[in-house]
């Protein structure tokens, strides 16, 4: 395994959690929305507050990992 498939692979899986991520978010947005109660609410905002610890390296995988790949290729040069 080459360093560019190993790095395209985290690029990938990062790309597939931020999506997930969003999905997530935007479910949770509705749920607040339609919140009845501040307990229920406030459930979600925690929830939402949460969704952080994926969201974060996700976009951080696809940063890195599509800047590493543009750098291997030979067609951009930083």
């Amino acid at each position: 395994m080459t360093i560019y498939s190993t790095v395209l692979f985290i690029h990938v899986v990062s790309a597939i959690g931020l999506f997930i991520t969003l999905a997530a978010e935007g479910a949770i947005v509705l749920r607040i929305r339609s919140a009845q109660t501040v307990e229920q609410a406030r459930f979600f905002i925690r929830v939402f507050q949460r969704l952080r610890i994926v969201a974060i390296p996700s976009f951080l995988g696809v940063l890195v990992g599509g800047l590493k790949m543009m750098r291997q290729s030979k067609r951009y040069r930083l």
